[in-house]
């Protein structure tokens, strides 16, 4: 789920129904017998009466199998990093999780384009030349 949620932070879960979820928010469910998997929904389909959930991870390529309702444990409603928590409820959170399903086709290539813009940087102040 980087760089929405990084290695060392700590999510605080409720638990959920899936019907109560929604686009953009991020869930923790069961995937497969022992693994554990917290990503975003992009896509919530109807497959034989019941609510399917289309989940990818924020810098994935692929989304992921389809959830079915029982495999949803709970909603990450914060995060803490670095010992401050983070609320996932407020209108300028809902605002970017609309952001980031919207932009999820485009999220491989966008996570890169930091890493590339610095390359540049560096390069060209490597090759500048120098004013006295």
């Amino acid at each position: 789920m980087y760089p929405f949620i990084r290695d060392g932070d700590t999510v605080e879960v409720k638990p959920v129904q899936a019907s109560a979820v929604g686009l953009g928010d991020v869930v923790l469910c069961r995937y497969g017998r022992d693994r554990l998997m917290v990503h975003r929904v992009i896509g919530v389909n109807r497959q034989n009466g019941q609510s399917v959930l289309a989940l990818k991870g924020d810098s994935a390529r692929h989304r992921d199998r389809p959830v079915y309702p029982e495999q949803v444990l709970g909603q990450v409603i914060a995060i803490e990093r670095g010992g401050r928590k983070v609320p996932l409820n407020g209108n300028l959170c809902i605002l970017a999780k609309r952001l980031w399903v919207w932009l999820s086709p485009f999220s491989p290539q966008l996570y890169g384009l930091p890493r590339i813009i610095r390359y540049a940087a560096r390069k060209v102040a490597n090759h500048a030349p120098m004013l006295y």
